[in-house]
């Protein structure tokens, strides 16, 4: 008789345990407030567009923008940005540079866009070519020159591989980086300089 007292007590216990925790869990809604109903109910802020992210990186490195960066695509499929933009008074041989920055698909099809880029920069009659001709590097100058080192016009061209920076890196004069800007793919990057 103790025993099956003891096994009521227990069930007992259990079930007054089952319907405590059964009131105890019920929940009543809360408030939002107006704000934060808004908030979740507005749409997301749209991330900066490339153009704009290209046109910052180069004005805080303190480059005028004289042209912003524009996105087009080209006959061969390929995203290509294109701006124009001022060394301003940070420098002492100041260049207007006209820049652009092809993105393409592949290593092989940077390569190929390369050699048309370094090809119509020499068949325009304007470049001599720098001594040093390197795959993926191209640099060339015009005969006439503000000085020994400084031509009064300059191109350079580069093949950017994937993650890396991309840069207009040239001889003698202030290198032209994109900073905080990569691509997952190549990239070719052309500077048509002139000195102001």
């Amino acid at each position: 008789m103790v025993a099956a007292g003891i096994v009521v007590g227990m069930v007992l216990l259990t079930l007054g345990c089952v319907a405590l925790v059964a009131t105890t869990t019920t929940t009543s809604p809360t408030a939002t407030p107006a704000a934060a109903q808004a908030t979740a109910n507005s749409p997301p802020v749209a991330a900066p567009s490339m153009t704009d992210q290209l046109d910052t990186s180069f004005r805080n490195q303190g480059f005028v923008i004289v042209t912003p960066f524009t996105e087009t695509k080209n006959q061969y499929g390929n995203l290509v940005y294109s701006g124009t933009i001022d060394d301003g008074d940070n420098v002492l041989q100041q260049y207007q540079h006209k820049l652009t920055i092809e993105v393409v698909s592949d290593r092989s099809n940077a390569l190929a866009r390369f050699n048309a880029y370094k090809t119509a920069a020499i068949n325009s009659g304007d470049y001599e070519p720098n001594t040093v001709n390197d795959t993926g590097w191209w640099h060339g100058w015009s005969e006439q020159t503000v000085s020994t080192w400084y031509s009064t016009k300059d191109v350079v061209i580069n093949i950017n591989e994937p993650g890396a920076v991309v840069t207009f890196s040239r001889v003698f004069v202030t290198p032209v980086d994109v900073y905080g800007i990569t691509w997952d793919t190549y990239t070719i990057s052309i500077d048509y300089a002139t000195h102001k």
